[in-house]
C-alpha cells in the first residue's frame, strides 16, 4: 500500500470534521435565523431534561463546540416527513450526505450505520416544531 492509499485508508476525525461543516454553514446562517432558534433554547418548558440550565450567552462557535451528540439510529430514523420535506444536503463527510433540517436547526450527518452525528441549534430544548 502506498502513502496515498494509507492517508485515504485511515479513518477521520469524525467529529472534527463534522463540526467544521456544521461551522461553515451556521457561519453562513442569517442572525434573525440564530436569534429565533437560540430562543428556543431559553426555553425551560421545551427543554429535554429539566434538570438543563438555559446557555443563552453562546456563541455559534460555542454550540458547536460543546452541543454536538451521536445517537445510535440512522438519519431516516430521525428524519420524520416534515423534517424529511426540509432537509438540504449541504455537505458530504465521507461519502456520506450532512443534511440541515431548514426551519428546525438540525444538522444530522450517518457517521455510521447506526450512528448518526447531530447539533441542534435550539440545545438544550427540542425544535420549533416539537
Amino acid at each position: 500500500m502506498n502513502a496515498r492509499q494509507q492517508l485515504q485508508a485511515q479513518p477521520i476525525d469524525a467529529r472534527s470534521v463534522f463540526a467544521s461543516e456544521v461551522r461553515r454553514h451556521l457561519g453562513a446562517m442569517p442572525g434573525s435565523e440564530w436569534e429565533r432558534l437560540r430562543a428556543y433554547g431559553n426555553q425551560r418548558h421545551r427543554f429535554v431534561d429539566r434538570k438543563d440550565i438555559p446557555l443563552p450567552a453562546l456563541t455559534r462557535d460555542e454550540l458547536v463546540e460543546h452541543c454536538v451528540s451521536v445517537d445510535a439510529c440512522t438519519p431516516d430514523e430521525i428524519l420524520s416527513p416534515l423534517y424529511r420535506a426540509a432537509a438540504i444536503e449541504i455537505g458530504r463527510i465521507d461519502g456520506r450526505a450532512l443534511s440541515y433540517v431548514e426551519g428546525e436547526g438540525i444538522y444530522l450527518w450517518a457517521q455510521e450505520e447506526n450512528m448518526t452525528r447531530m447539533l441542534w441549534v435550539t440545545h438544550p430544548a427540542y425544535r420549533p416544531s416539537w
